[in-house]
């Protein structure tokens, strides 16, 4: 009798693949394969089919990991089971760690082999609620199994009917704009302790200089996603502007542009049953998770009173108007639509309650330390401060080196935190201790007899003051200082004005009753003001919440092509993107769910469940058209095809092709339900270019086609669309200042086919329409927003200019193409990635540089375009986009 085969799939670093392949070879005919050995080796059309053909063949699929998972996709009647030692996600490569793309790639494929397996077997719970958490395996699937035990358990799956992934229960979405593992400012230590007071299963989403996946406390889970590069390139102009390169604002503004950011962000948000929103920074969220989840409680858990911090912090920025005003915003569209805000003093819960719905205290908790023995007697005293490189501890650090210390040479200051980056002193009584590790810090604030808090600026409370409390350190405070925990310090602590710290701080130190009795409040102050007890009512609030909400079902797009699979990832209302497989060997899009594998006879039917044709078109940016036609739950809407356009669109581009002639229909108008105006009725005929002007109206429009009569297939479309520049840094004329997005302009354009049908999730979707009449060569994205993240650092850019040699306004002339000149008008040469310009001394310079550099300058600024007729026409789009006319010479 012939032993049922498995296909068992392994990564190449898989330590325990003989010996588990070893174990099965008694029941099983095992078939060992690396995926990502085959798809280097033999290629990814080659080794695509090979693997699919092995996975029919096998009874089982035994993954161990996520390699390969994408492949299998879709093929109907496997039965896989997934084995990690550990969740693919939680150990990304380097590629996958520092570049977004590759992260998604790794997180889809996972989720999805997660999410459709007959088990999930996991070797301890802490990966059990890691899979929980991350892709909504429910209990009937997960398993927790030492290695030992596979063999036994892979048997078992086969006996297991195949089904949907099982509802998880809710849990909790925070949001946050940085990492908060391993890092002991105060932001993260409340995001950490704040959010496991909440007790409830966490989802922490951030943005983060490279892609992790880990515990920060308990239940709490941090997703990081790393920054694009267009961030990193902005965060460093901002830096060579003013100093710092405003990480905060940065990724305000990246976040709704964030493609694996804004796809993680949805999929959560679609099985949370609260978005908490640590700081406002990755507030542009809001429209992807009401999109994804309409009706999804929000939370603003303010540290601060952003708008008004950043006025403090920013003042004299070149940018300060710009970039307050913008932080204004975001934080005052969080608080308009949060259902509760969550404050750490009373002072900014008065700032709120004039727009917010409810504002609960939230006070900064204190985590006891283990009690340390006194300071002995008789000893130097040694006092010290505790900070980051926040702008108020640095003027507080100042403030002791240049003041406090010289007046007090008989007390030992000790500065700890990385707020010494920076500092120097030649004063015999300071140490600056820097950035210390846990331990150090810890043995360090043990061994003060007073803590210091000369803080006279900033927003929110003080968390340092948690930290001295946990030690029970006597502190000294200013009133500012206090903010939070004034009630705490009236028995705990002392507060006084800078002009009085040096009398204070002596007699302190004089009072050795005073000192014991102080020690002691701290004590007992840090008991009572613990997490979970400051936390209560805002756990309430939170819970009577979660309670109401009834999560909507989301819908399935399926997709014809990798350029349809990317637009509905950019649309956050589907659950999963179907790709279908066209050809024999299809590539493997990087944003898939699954692959759909239909038999060739079924692509000459059309089903009524998925009928009729939708086109959409889908911008990368927040406000850009978005599809029309699909609903929140999949079903599809209105007949014909549609377009929703951002308020203020101008023109709407059109380009047909027409099998003898058509009657073409054209409506617009709003969205509020009312019939449509007509707006064209005409007969296209052959080959037929449309360029419409469009009725000015408040809010979105809605442009609706209907076609008659004859066969006509839309091959392109475009949009010139509003102003849309949510900072624009254009506050300082000496220098070149970056738009705060890459990716802003007021011309978008993404042109494609897009055949899309929907249907919910779990449904069939029914065939495919007929591939009749002209097709475009390739179903291909516009490439202009590739031009423009190439061209992302203006900051470089400008050198770039400078060392060309252009000091006036220009011609841009690219590849073979001919331009006789213009008196006057200084000429670039652009081929094969390198410009060339006679300077004004007649001297040629060339430079390797992105076109964008050239394309996007402001200061000299391009006056035209020069292009053959072979030029991408994405360069054209990046041409209108930066208002440069272009012509073919």
């Amino acid at each position: 009798m012939s032993l049922p085969s498995l296909l068992l799939l392994a990564a190449p670093d898989d330590t325990d693949l003989q010996a588990l392949a070893a174990a099965l070879a008694p029941n099983w005919a095992v078939t060992v394969c690396v995926p990502r050995a085959l798809f280097r080796y033999a290629g990814e059309a080659a080794a695509l089919t090979e693997l699919r053909q092995r996975a029919r063949e096998a009874a089982v699929v035994l993954h161990r990991s996520a390699d390969g998972a994408a492949a299998l996709a879709g093929l109907a009647g496997l039965v896989e089971v997934y084995a990690p030692a550990e969740l693919a996600l939680c150990r990304p490569g380097p590629e996958e760690m520092a570049e977004a793309e590759a992260w998604e790639a790794l997180w889809r494929r996972e989720r999805d082999l997660a999410r459709r397996c007959r088990q999930l077997l996991v070797p301890d719970l802490d990966i059990a609620l890691k899979a929980r958490l991350l892709y909504g395996v429910g209990d009937d699937r997960l398993r927790v199994a030492a290695a030992g035990a596979l063999p036994e358990l892979v048997r078992e799956a086969l006996a297991m009917k195949p089904g949907g992934p099982s509802p998880a229960p809710g849990f909790t979405l925070a949001l946050n704009d940085y990492l908060v593992i391993d890092r002991q400012i105060g932001g993260a230590v409340r995001v950490r302790q704040g959010l496991a007071a909440l007790e409830a299963d966490t989802v922490l989403l951030s943005l983060g200089i490279y892609g992790a996946v880990r515990f920060v406390a308990p239940r709490v889970l941090q997703v990081s996603v790393p920054k694009s590069a267009g961030q990193r390139a902005l965060e460093a102009d901002l830096r060579a502007l003013a100093g710092s390169g405003l990480e905060d604002i940065a990724s305000a503004t990246h976040a709704p542009l964030h493609g694996p950011l804004v796809a993680v962000a949805a999929d959560l948000a679609r099985r949370a049953n609260v978005a908490v929103f640590e700081h406002c920074y990755l507030a542009p969220l809001l429209d992807v998770i009401h999109a994804a989840a309409p009706g999804l409680p929000v939370v603003y858990d303010a540290h601060n009173v952003e708008a008004r911090l950043k006025r403090e912090l920013l003042a004299g920025h070149p940018a300060e108007a710009a970039l307050c005003g913008y932080v204004d915003e975001v934080e005052r569209r969080l608080v308009d639509t949060a259902a509760l805000v969550l404050c750490c003093s009373e002072a900014d819960a008065e700032v709120f309650r004039a727009r917010a719905r409810r504002v609960v205290l939230m006070p900064h908790g204190v985590a006891p330390v283990l009690a340390r023995a006194a300071p002995v007697a008789g000893e130097v005293p040694r006092v010290g401060f505790l900070g980051s490189t926040h702008p108020p501890n640095v003027a507080a650090v100042r403030f002791i080196l240049d003041e406090l210390a010289p007046q007090c040479p008989e007390v030992m200051f000790e500065i700890v935190g990385s707020v010494c980056a920076g500092m120097s002193t030649a004063l015999p009584n300071v140490k600056l201790l820097g950035a210390v590790p846990e331990a150090a810090k810890e043995a360090a604030l043990a061994g003060w007899s007073v803590a210091l808090n000369p803080v006279e600026g900033g927003s929110g409370a003080s968390l340092k003051l948690a930290d001295y409390l946990a030690h029970g350190l006597p502190t000294l405070n200013t009133v500012h200082a206090a903010r939070g925990f004034a009630e705490v310090l009236a028995v705990a602590g002392l507060v006084t004005p800078l002009e009085a710290f040096a009398e204070t701080l002596r007699r302190l130190l004089g009072d050795a009753a005073m000192l014991g009795r102080l020690r002691e409040a701290a004590r007992r102050a840090a008991s009572a003001q613990s997490w979970p007890s400051v936390a209560r009512e805002a756990r309430q609030a939170i819970q009577a919440l979660t309670a109401a909400y009834r999560p909507p079902q989301a819908g399935v797009l399926l997709a014809v092509g990798e350029a349809m699979a990317l637009s509905g990832r950019l649309y956050p209302a589907f659950a999963r993107v179907d790709v279908v497989m066209e050809g024999e060997t299809p590539a493997l899009p990087a944003v898939a769910d699954r692959l759909v594998d239909l038999p060739g006879a079924q692509w000459d039917r059309w089903a009524s469940h998925v009928s009729p044709t939708v086109i959409g078109l889908v911008s990368k940016r927040r406000g850009g058209p978005s599809i029309f036609g699909i609903g929140a739950g999949g079903e599809v809407r209105e007949l014909g095809c549609g377009f929703v356009l951002p308020a203020g669109s101008r023109e709407f581009s059109m380009r047909w092709e027409v099998s003898g002639c058509a009657a073409i229909q054209l409506f617009c108008g709003g969205l509020d339900g009312t019939p449509l105006p007509l707006l064209l009725d005409t007969v296209l005929e052959g080959a037929s270019n449309l360029r419409l002007p469009l009725p000015a109206r408040d809010g979105p429009l809605l442009l609706q086609v209907a076609k008659k009569g004859g066969q006509a297939w839309l091959l392109e479309t475009a949009v010139t669309a509003p102003e849309y520049r949510p900072v624009g840094l254009d506050a300082a004329a000496s220098a070149e200042i970056p738009d705060v997005s890459a990716e802003a302009g007021r011309t978008w354009a993404e042109r494609y086919i897009a055949v899309l049908g929907a249907a919910p999730a779990g449904a069939s979707y029914g065939d495919l329409p007929p591939a009749a009449g002209p097709q475009p060569d390739a179903v291909r994205w516009c490439g202009v927003a590739d031009l423009v993240a190439e061209a992302a650092s203006a900051r470089r850019g400008g050198a770039a200019r400078q060392a060309l040699g252009l000091e006036q306004a220009f011609v841009l002339v690219v590849e073979d193409a001919s331009f006789d000149g213009a008196v006057g008008v200084p000429t670039v040469r652009y081929r094969d990635g390198e410009a060339s310009h006679q300077d004004a001394d007649g001297q040629w310079r060339r430079m390797a540089m992105p076109i964008g550099w050239l394309l996007l300058s402001s200061a000299p600024a391009c006056r035209l375009l020069v292009v053959d007729a072979t030029a991408d026409i994405a360069l054209v789009e990046l041409a209108k986009l930066a208002d440069v006319p272009s012509r073919l010479g």
